[in-house]
C-alpha cells in the first residue's frame, strides 16, 4: 500500500494557477495583492496585456505598488528605477550600467471569464485547465463567494478524494466502486455514483427536478485547482 508523504515533503505553496483578482481591477496604474505569502504587482501595458511581478523592488525593497506607470515600463516610488513588463530593469536615473540582480520575478498571466489567473512559476506547466470536453466561451461565471478553510492545502484535496465524506456530509450514499484517474500529468479525477437519500427541501427538490442518482467527479489539479461535475438523470452542474 502506497503511504502518504509526510507533511514536510509538501511544498508552501503548490506550483500551478492562481487567482489574482477581477480583470476590471488592473489598469494603467499598479495595483497590488498578498497572495503566496508574497506581494505581487500587476499593471496593464498600453496592449492591453497584463504584466504580474514580485513587488518588492530588487534595489532596496520598495513597494512597486506605490509606483506608477512610465511607458509601460513600472517605475519604483523610491528612486526610479523602471521595470518592463517581463520584469527587467531597463532604466536607472543614476547609472548607465544595469547589474544583473535589477529584477524582478515575473508571472505568466492568463485572462477567463473576467478574472487574471497567473502561474506560480516561471514558466506554465500546463495551460490553464477548465472543465474536460468543455469550451470556456460557452459559460458564464458565477457570482464568486469565498470561505477560509483553517487547514493545510493539500487537505482541501484529500477530502474531494475521500468519497465517504459525501455521506457523512452531504446525504449521498456510495452505490458503485469509485474510480479514480489521470487525465493529465498533472490532474487526478476522483468519480463515484451516488443515491439522493437525504430528507432536506433540497434533497427533496434535487429528487423531484434532477433525479434521485448523481455521478459525482472532482478533478484536482496540483492540490490548489478543483473542478466538480454533478451528472444528473435530468441536468449536469458545474463548479
Amino acid at each position: 500500500m502506497l503511504q502518504a508523504p509526510a507533511a514536510n515533503a509538501f511544498p508552501q505553496y503548490p506550483v500551478s494557477w492562481y487567482l489574482f483578482g477581477p480583470s476590471r481591477a488592473v489598469g494603467r496604474k499598479p495595483v497590488t495583492r498578498e497572495i503566496l505569502g508574497r506581494r505581487l504587482v500587476a499593471y496593464r501595458t498600453s496592449t492591453g496585456a497584463v504584466a504580474l511581478l514580485n513587488a518588492q523592488c530588487s534595489h532596496l525593497g520598495a513597494d512597486l505598488g506605490q509606483g506608477c506607470i512610465v511607458d509601460d515600463r513600472l517605475q519604483c516610488p523610491f528612486h526610479h528605477w523602471q521595470y518592463a513588463a517581463d520584469g527587467r530593469c531597463v532604466h536607472i536615473p543614476a547609472q548607465v550600467h544595469i547589474p544583473a540582480h535589477a529584477r524582478q520575478q515575473c508571472y505568466p498571466v492568463q485572462e477567463r471569464h473576467g478574472f487574471v489567473f497567473f502561474f506560480n512559476g516561471p514558466e506554465p506547466l500546463f495551460p490553464l485547465p477548465f472543465f474536460e470536453g468543455c469550451d470556456p466561451d460557452g459559460f458564464t461565471p458565477a457570482r464568486p463567494f469565498e470561505t477560509v478553510l483553517d487547514c493545510a492545502w493539500y487537505l482541501v484535496g484529500a477530502n474531494a478524494f475521500d468519497l465517504q465524506h459525501f455521506r457523512a456530509a452531504h446525504d449521498r450514499r456510495l452505490t458503485e466502486t469509485p474510480l479514480v484517474e489521470c487525465p493529465a500529468p498533472f490532474a487526478r479525477r476522483a468519480t463515484g455514483t451516488f443515491t439522493v437519500s437525504g430528507d432536506s427541501m433540497q434533497d427533496r427538490i434535487t429528487r423531484l427536478f434532477a433525479g434521485d442518482r448523481v455521478t459525482m467527479a472532482i478533478t484536482d489539479w496540483c492540490g490548489n485547482l478543483m473542478f466538480a461535475t454533478a451528472t444528473f438523470r435530468r441536468t449536469r452542474t458545474y463548479d
